[in-house]
């Protein structure tokens, strides 16, 4: 089964350049298949977040650059 690598940044804040400052990154490799509550799951077990009462926001960037 193929894997995507993808980076998980957390406990920081976005930045006016829309860019995430701060906080920790930690890279988890995703199954493709993953559906977007896996997706959703595999960051909680990550993150270390227990139970259902915290929200998670999820956000990408994406760098043009590395598609070159």
């Amino acid at each position: 089964m193929d894997e995507v690598c993808v980076f998980v940044k957390y406990n920081g804040q976005w930045g006016d350049t829309l860019r995430y400052v701060g906080g920790e990154m930690k890279g988890i490799l995703v199954p493709e298949t993953t559906t977007h509550v896996g997706l959703i799951e595999l960051d909680r077990s990550v993150i270390g977040i227990r139970g259902l009462d915290k929200i998670i926001v999820m956000d990408t960037v994406l760098n043009l650059e590395c598609l070159l």
